[in-house]
């Protein structure tokens, strides 16, 4: 409130912060306009007028002087204080203001020291409540950050997992299954394709491979980032259903996989950095690795893909890596504890679908994308005879399997409508009985009710019958009498 009361919005001191500085502050508007008011009349004089070089008044080092012509000098008696640069024109405080001038800026001069003044007490005040203000700053600081995190939520459509209760975990003690359930990568913007992903569960190692562009990348990318997020205590745009494990420390090794060229320094500074990842990594790591075993031969490379997988597994890690080698997808395919991923391609747009598919390898599609690209097709069936005869059964293989995957996908979603429809038709025949059942008991009970009723009524009849009679026999007797 002090502060409020003293400072303005732009940080200047009011003129109420104090009654000298008010008082200050007015005397010194009136001395100003009195040196002003004595200086325009001393530059429009008749005497005066033809020795300026303008008719103004202006300012130098602070006090007000007029522009005399060197060769006038003497018209105008006062204190020199500055020349121009040719030296044709002298600044020149006249005689009969230089009190006015004094008594200007002595004012000036006690604004200033009262203002210090002021200033002092408020910081001699704040300094006293300096823990007070600290702790403010500190709950200031947290419900900032909460409020960041409630528009970051709401800008990415992250509510899900925070929303689905407290006895839904969505954040567990590492090791453990790191699990995303339909996650979208929280840098892209607008409609995607989301991902799920899974990694540390019934397996340790999950190898992607697919076609260039085709989004293994970002589905690693996401993958880190979301972790990180969810370490942080940022909102995750990922499903219900998701599980993060609190790692002690996220390794990554990711580089641009579209690069035309990839030297030995490339490959080296690659492998510098696993070597680091190798010697921290262990258990409540999880390590991400892209275009493993890339920049060098390829054979070679992959059984170096291998034995990496191979180590970092056996030191309790968690990994996901993106690889295009032949011989890892073999390699996860025949080991218990490393599994296949893949994405999609659709050879009919030559798009990518962007879907990740856990348990089943991916194609490269080289040859088929160049024969819809236009290659002739004599090239095409050269290139094709050039390969192994277990490269083509494999490549044959892996179709046919995501062809019956994709089919099997589909009864399952067909199987999964239908069980919800029959869920539907169950519920409403439960509800259909039950309201039959409360209908038939309702009828029931107001038929009693009504039976009591007309009972009664015959009762009352028939009591009513019974005195009419005996009334009428007792006035018969009376008669014969």
């Amino acid at each position: 409130t002090l502060i409020e009361e003293a400072l303005d919005d732009r940080g200047g001191v009011r003129d109420s912060a104090s009654p000298e500085l008010a008082q200050i502050r007015r005397e010194t508007v009136a001395a100003h306009e009195r040196l002003k008011s004595r200086m325009e009349a001393i530059a429009g004089a008749s005497g005066i007028r033809n020795a300026l070089q303008d008719v103004i008044v202006v300012m130098r080092d602070g006090r007000y002087v007029l522009p005399v012509k060197a060769d006038f000098r003497g018209a105008v008696r006062g204190v020199v204080h500055d020349t121009s640069a040719s030296g044709a024109t002298v600044y020149v405080e006249p005689l009969a203001v230089v009190e006015l001038g004094n008594e200007w800026r002595e004012l000036q001069v006690q604004e200033r020291h009262e203002v210090e003044r002021i200033l002092r007490d408020l910081s001699t005040a704040t300094g006293e409540q300096a823990r007070d203000l600290h702790d403010a700053v500190e709950r200031l600081a947290h419900l900032d950050v909460a409020q960041a995190k409630a528009r970051l939520a709401a800008a990415l459509d992250a509510t899900h997992l925070a929303t689905q209760g407290p006895s839904q975990r969505w954040l567990v003690e590492a090791p453990a299954e790191y699990r995303l359930v339909e996650a979208r990568h929280p840098l892209l913007h607008g409609p995607g394709v989301p991902t799920s992903i899974r990694v540390g569960g019934d397996f340790d190692a999950l190898l992607i491979t697919g076609p260039n562009t085709g989004g293994k990348t970002v589905a690693l990318k996401a993958a880190g980032l979301l972790c990180l997020m969810a370490l942080t205590g940022l909102p995750v745009p990922a499903a219900p259903g998701s599980q993060i494990p609190v790692y002690t420390a996220v390794f990554a090794d990711i580089g641009d996989e579209q690069s035309i060229e990839q030297s030995l320094s490339t490959f080296s500074g690659h492998i510098t950095a696993i070597i680091d990842i190798i010697e921290r990594a262990g258990p409540g790591s999880l390590v991400l690795l892209d275009e493993m075993g890339a920049g060098t031969d390829p054979t070679e490379g992959a059984v170096l893909g291998i034995a990496i997988v191979e180590r970092l597994t056996s030191q309790g890690a968690a990994l996901i890596a993106t690889t295009h080698h032949s011989e890892l997808k073999v390699y996860a395919h025949q080991t218990p504890r490393v599994r296949n991923a893949s994405v999609e391609f659709d050879l009919a747009t030559l798009r990518p679908t962007y879907r990740l598919t856990i348990g089943l390898p991916g194609q490269s599609n080289a040859l088929a994308i160049a024969r819809n690209l236009g290659m002739p097709a004599e090239v095409i069936e050269r290139a094709r005879a050039g390969l192994s005869s277990e490269t083509r059964d494999m490549e044959s293989l892996l179709g046919d399997l995501r062809t019956q995957l994709t089919a099997a996908e589909e009864r399952a979603e067909h199987a999964a409508v239908d069980a919800a429809t029959a869920e539907t038709l169950r519920t409403d025949l439960e509800r259909q009985v039950r309201e039959t059942r409360d209908d038939l008991a309702r009828v029931r009970d107001e038929a009693r009710q009504r039976a009591r009723r007309q009972l009664r009524e015959v009762e009352r009849l028939v009591d009513r019958t019974r005195r009419e009679v005996e009334s009428a026999r007792l006035e018969q007797a009376k008669a014969d009498l």
